[in-house]
């Protein structure tokens, strides 16, 4: 039995998580899995569809009242353990749970929502932090819907446009 009424971080199987919603569901509980929405790269079919994914792989929530005993969750189909405070649940802090709800209603970790607002403005000046041109700066000169950009860097002496994700670069 739990003292009071909250969450527990239930941990699941590798990419059980579905599983285990539905399971924890079924034996009576209330659950709570967040999932980000990431845009799919290197599938031909759905490159560039977005496509739901756990917030925290192999990390789901369940909620306990004081009347439930909580070994159920343990038992359930996907389910690999509770994180627990010595013999009983660890509950996550009150607030924690509505916080990230409120986060994922509101669109926070959309992918797409990120790319929209993170656009470099044309004529910016950028760094370029990861790939075959790192540490080089540049200048953007388009910006494409997508999230991806041309950047003109200098290369043997000469401006070259290079096209690359908008995530590869930051402010110089």
């Amino acid at each position: 039995m739990v003292q009071n009424v909250g969450w527990c971080v239930v941990v699941t199987k590798p990419q059980s998580e579905h599983i285990a919603a539905q399971s924890i569901r079924q034996a009576g509980y209330r659950e709570y899995l967040p999932m980000e929405q990431r845009i799919l790269r290197g599938h031909r079919e759905s490159k560039g569809q977005p496509k739901l994914y756990p917030l925290f792989p192999r990390y789901m929530f369940a909620e306990l009242h004081p009347d439930q005993a909580y070994w159920p969750l343990s038992k359930a189909n996907g389910v690999a353990h509770l994180l627990m405070r010595g013999d009983r649940p660890a509950l996550v802090r009150p607030g924690i749970i509505e916080a990230i709800q409120q986060a994922e209603n509101e669109g926070q970790f959309d992918e797409r929502r990120k790319s929209e607002e993170a656009v470099l403005p044309v004529g910016s000046l950028v760094r370029v932090m990861e790939g075959p041109f790192s540490d080089m700066i540049g200048r953007i000169v388009d910006a494409k819907g997508d999230g991806r950009i041309r950047v003109v860097l200098e290369m043997l002496g000469r401006p070259t446009p290079t096209d690359m994700h908008a995530k590869q670069v930051v402010m110089a």
